[in-house]
Order: C-alpha cells, then structure tokens, then sequence
C-alpha cells in the first residue's frame, strides 16, 4: 500500500497490515532539520506587492519543506500551514504538493 492508501485505510477503519498511519499535525523544527524557517513563521505581507513569478518560488518552496518533512519522517499524510492562509493560496499549496509529491 502507498503511505496515502493506508492512510485512507486507517480513516475508513480497514484493516492495515504494518505500522499504524501517522503524521504530524505540527513541525516546526525545520530550521533544524532543513535548515529553513517554517512556512508559518514567515512573514508575507507585502504577498499582493510580489510578483506572480516571486509568489510561485515562495509556494515551491512552502511545498517541497512539506514534502522534504513528511519524506524525511515517513509521514503518511501531509498536514499544510498556507501562509498566506486564504482560500485561493491554500488550493494553490494543495494543488502544488500533490503535483511535485506524485499525489
């Protein structure tokens, strides 16, 4: 099973042969870890003043420290922070980890 199927499995109640599905609701370690401050510790705002090309390095980069962090502690599922927490940037985010994660 991939880490979402039993993922999924554990929410439905099947059963999961293995080790139980986890993730974490909150890691702020990433400075430690990575090397790079958590998305929620950022500051953005200017983020109307940026540039579209400037707001999409900065979503790239949100994503691939959520996908780093999950990959790194064999998280089952990937729990995001947006920041900025609006609706169209939060399905950005969304959209952006299930493409460069491979859903």
């Amino acid at each position: 099973m991939t880490p979402k199927e039993r993922f999924v499995a554990a929410l439905e109640r099947r059963p999961i042969v293995g080790r139980v599905p986890h993730f974490e609701l909150v890691f702020f370690l990433t400075m430690e870890a990575f090397g790079r401050v958590h998305p929620s510790h950022r500051a953005y705002r200017q983020w109307d003043q940026m540039e579209e090309k400037e707001r999409e390095l900065h979503r790239r980069d949100m994503a691939d420290l959520y996908i780093r962090t999950a990959e790194r502690f064999e998280h089952d599922a990937i729990f995001l922070h947006p920041n900025p927490a609006t609706e169209e940037e939060t399905f950005r985010l969304i959209d952006l980890v299930r493409e460069l994660s491979g859903d």
